[in-house]
């Protein structure tokens, strides 16, 4: 979140270790089921928000010829 949107947000009196939904993700090949992401929030300066999606939301192979990676 930029410096100037988390003033306007309910998000601006979020504590760590709290957990906020914000956005969706496909959970279907089809996109038709958007579940909504859990963020944790790691740390908050009264201006900024640093946050964690709870779960992994998202996985793709860097390369299929690397085995061992």
């Amino acid at each position: 979140m930029g410096i100037d949107n988390l003033a306007s947000t309910p998000y601006r009196s979020a504590k760590p270790g709290e957990i906020i939904t914000f956005g969706t993700y496909p959970q279907s090949a089809d996109g038709a089921d958007r579940s909504p992401i859990l963020w944790r929030a790691l740390q908050n300066s009264g201006r900024e928000l640093f946050m964690l999606s709870e779960y992994i939301f998202g996985l793709q192979a860097v390369s299929r010829r690397m085995r061992g990676y």
